[in-house]
């Protein structure tokens, strides 16, 4: 994710812990990591998309 952040891509954060919170949800299993660290690494990548005047990833 560090490496996808770096080159101004998305991550796997929704697919990764997206599957993770939804089946602790089933499960009735909490998983609070899990639930913080989605919307957090999505804002990283709203940061570095926007401080580097680029976005999705792409030069302008």
């Amino acid at each position: 994710m560090l490496q996808d952040l770096e080159k101004e891509k998305r991550t796997g954060i929704d697919a990764i812990n997206g599957m993770v919170v939804r089946l602790g949800k089933k499960h009735k299993v909490p998983t609070p990591v899990n639930a913080f660290l989605s919307p957090s690494i999505r804002k990283a990548e709203r940061c570095s998309w926007t401080t580097t005047g680029t976005s999705r990833g792409k030069t302008a």
